[in-house]
């Protein structure tokens, strides 16, 4: 998560990684779901900027980053809420796919068109 300047910004790690001071990292535990904390903290901008100290842009330490507030519902709830997440980023690459096809198709009738090939 970025912790200086455009706070909050928020993603999961595919793989190891190594992070400076300007991106705080979370690991979770059993009890804790990533993409459920990931979307969680993603609701707590407000809060990130009212705790930022600021000169010229604003900064998160790691003890605020720390204690942000989030919602801790069990396990299994935060599982399901999970998996319709993914079932939907699953339904909007489809789409986004679909919309890619189109627009090369509409594009290559284009230049048939002004070509006088239709």
């Amino acid at each position: 998560m970025t912790c200086v300047g455009d706070l909050g910004l928020i993603s999961i790690a595919g793989r190891e990684m190594v992070v400076n001071q300007q991106l705080h990292a979370f690991l979770c535990s059993r009890k804790m779901n990533n993409n459920f904390l990931m979307f969680n903290l993603s609701f707590q901008k407000d809060y990130m900027l009212k705790m930022a100290s600021s000169t010229t842009v604003p900064y998160m330490n790691k003890t605020v980053c720390n204690n942000i507030p989030i919602l801790l519902p069990p396990i299994d709830k935060q599982e399901a809420f999970s998996k319709i997440v993914e079932r939907n980023w699953q339904s909007s690459d489809r789409v986004k796919r679909s919309l890619t096809v189109i627009q090369e198709l509409t594009g290559s009738l284009t230049q048939r068109a002004f070509r006088g090939e239709l």
